[in-house]
């Protein structure tokens, strides 16, 4: 495949986070998509030198996921940084509702009033419920469909077993201090599956984390939120949002079977397992399969779009 990528970097005007933007140098769709990314993720692409079998952009993280979707939908892939990692470690790292909304709101900002398809990954998943009051609320709705990938299920689910780090995180809820280096999922082997070949020495999560963020982050709960959203609105949610699941069969962040639960108790047939492949599937050895199937729901969701308007 050959590249035919413009590709650039930058921070939004109104919501100031920053974002990488993949662009196919023949623009087919008018509907871009767009990638919000998961938590203490830096948007760094990966250096020259590093072994590929093809010529397509990577970044450290999402590896030539975007790229490849930009390619292949003919439209603008943006990936969006959590808010909490738009500044120097020293400045931010915090994770809340309002960081929360505000990697949403840079989502509708960088589509300029454009439809779009989304991609949310890992802690950007909990950003679900915006999409879904969004989508009822506003008329004609912008967000065409989504993909849930990586679900969170609980924080706590996250953080048990792994040496006192939900203890840590109960007790630093209370503490008002800078930002610290003690993420606790910031080494490669978490994200990635059992059987990855392909390891990138470059790449690592940020390791600063603001204390004050675990009063938020342990109350996620991914399952009952949505729950939640069908009281509040009394009638099927999810009909006018078709969402796909991606769920890695080998995630050793969130388990795969709650996560199956998820997709199960909303989705009976829109989900899909990635195999072999971790919490950061991107760079899996059948990251094309996955991303295949991504830009099928995709397109699907864009000709619904296109029926309903008719």
């Amino acid at each position: 495949m050959s590249q035919n990528i413009c590709y650039n970097t930058g921070k939004t005007k109104g919501t100031e986070v920053v974002f990488e933007k993949y662009e196919p140098k023949e623009v087919t769709s008018n509907v871009p998509t767009v990638i919000l990314a998961g938590m203490n993720v830096p948007l760094i692409r990966q250096r020259n030198g590093y072994k590929t079998t093809d010529d397509l952009i990577r970044s450290n993280y999402f590896g030539a996921v975007p790229a490849e979707l930009a390619v292949e939908t003919g439209a603008p892939v943006f990936v969006v940084a959590q808010p909490g990692m738009s500044g120097k470690p020293h400045k931010s790292r915090l994770y809340s509702p309002e960081t929360q909304q505000k990697q949403f709101e840079t989502a509708l900002e960088l589509a300029e009033d454009r439809n779009l398809y989304m991609i949310l990954h890992s802690l950007s998943t909990t950003t679900y419920p915006q999409l879904i009051s969004h989508n009822i609320e506003t008329n004609p709705s912008k967000i065409v469909g989504t993909t849930m990938s990586s679900t969170v299920t609980t924080t706590r689910d996250a953080l048990e077993g792994r040496n006192g780090w939900l203890a840590l995180f109960n007790i630093a809820q209370y503490f008002d201090i800078p930002p610290v280096p003690l993420y606790p999922l910031h080494d490669q082997k978490w994200h990635d599956g059992n059987e990855d070949e392909t390891r990138n020495p470059n790449w690592k999560a940020d390791r600063w984390i603001n204390p004050k963020s675990a009063k938020w982050l342990l109350g996620l709960d991914t399952k009952r939120s949505i729950t939640d959203l069908k009281w509040k609105y009394c009638r099927d949610i999810f009909s006018n949002l078709p969402t796909l699941f991606v769920i890695p069969d080998a995630d050793k962040v969130f388990d795969p079977e709650k996560q199956l639960r998820i997709a199960d108790l909303l989705f009976k047939e829109e989900k899909y397992v990635a195999e072999n492949a971790g919490h950061r599937w991107f760079t899996s050895d059948r990251w094309r399969e996955t991303t295949a199937r991504i830009i099928e729901h995709r397109d699907k969701s864009v000709q619904r779009l296109e029926r309903l308007v008719e």
